[in-house]
């Protein structure tokens, strides 16, 4: 059963000023982008001792699908009396100070809410400044930490969580290796999945639907999993909720992958770059590469 190989995650945040909000707000935002940009202003929530939440208006409400221990999607702020905006928006040398340099309240000693807008990965920036490296210390083991806050924040709300377990089953049922492929020439990738098949590796893969047609067409269920669909776009922004299950089952389903590889390309990737801390480089040609990521 599931439970039985997911990680265990004991955090529990409870903010010393629980009268202070930073909300993220996701504007402009795909799926994978929202779950990857919260994780980092939980972070810098935490680092300032504040409350987070998640003002999710456009596209996909990430909240119609996934839940938490946490309320990050609580709208208690609204009664706030004073509110700031932060725009971290394409990072540079100009505003990256904000973040390495100050805290939320040097910045907005007056507000009660910080509306924080970021199309950008902080955590970095966060981790960076001494200040805040002391607070997260405290409150979090920082050895995993994008990997635990992900698991803190989201898990499937229970009418999804049923078929979620059921294609964990399924995938678990050997170990496998986790393979996401949208831009690589068909025909290399496809050689290089066919001999790993060839060698017992069962594969579960997602992306590319026209490499995964091909590959089914040579291979059963036992050896090649995928819930892919055609025409599954990851960077749309307004998704079916067909095609926003999928995608999250896709991350989900990865993220406990035995195995994983990637391209080194796209929010995908930066995901799970962040998600495990440990990659290597797979040489498949000489202009072609996957990161394997552990």
């Amino acid at each position: 059963m599931l439970i039985l190989f997911l990680k265990k995650i004991n955090m529990k945040y409870e903010a010393p000023n629980n009268q202070k909000f930073l909300v993220y707000n996701p504007t402009d935002s795909t799926l994978i982008e929202k779950l990857y940009y919260s994780v980092s202003c939980f972070i810098l929530a935490v680092a300032n001792g504040w409350e987070f939440r998640i003002n999710d208006t456009e596209g996909v409400k990430i909240v119609d699908y996934l839940t938490s221990n946490y309320s990050w999607w609580k709208q208690d702020w609204m009664e706030s009396k004073s509110f700031g905006r932060m725009f971290i928006k394409d990072l540079n040398s100009d505003n990256v100070k904000f973040i390495t340099n100050y805290t939320l309240s040097d910045l907005y000693p007056k507000a009660e809410t910080v509306m924080i807008y970021s199309n950008s990965n902080i955590l970095k920036y966060v981790l960076s400044n001494k200040t805040y490296s002391k607070n997260i210390n405290q409150n979090i083991d920082v050895k995993n930490l994008f990997y635990d806050v992900f698991d803190y924040l989201f898990e499937f709300e229970h009418e999804y969580y049923s078929n979620f377990e059921y294609l964990f089953d399924k995938i678990n049922e050997v170990p496998h290796l986790g393979i996401h492929i949208k831009e690589m020439d068909t025909r290399i990738i496809y050689k290089f999945i066919k001999e790993n098949i060839e060698k017992g590796q069962r594969v579960f893969i997602t992306g590319d639907y026209n490499l995964i047609q091909k590959l089914k067409k040579s291979y059963n269920k036992s050896y090649l999993k995928t819930i892919s669909k055609p025409n599954l776009d990851y960077d749309k922004r307004n998704l079916t909720h067909e095609e926003t299950l999928i995608i999250l089952y896709e991350i989900f389903l990865l993220k406990y992958s035995d195995s994983k590889m990637f391209e080194p390309t796209g929010k995908m990737y930066e995901l799970f770059k962040n998600l495990h801390t440990t990659e290597k480089e797979i040489e498949i040609t000489e202009d072609n590469k996957l990161i394997e990521i552990y």
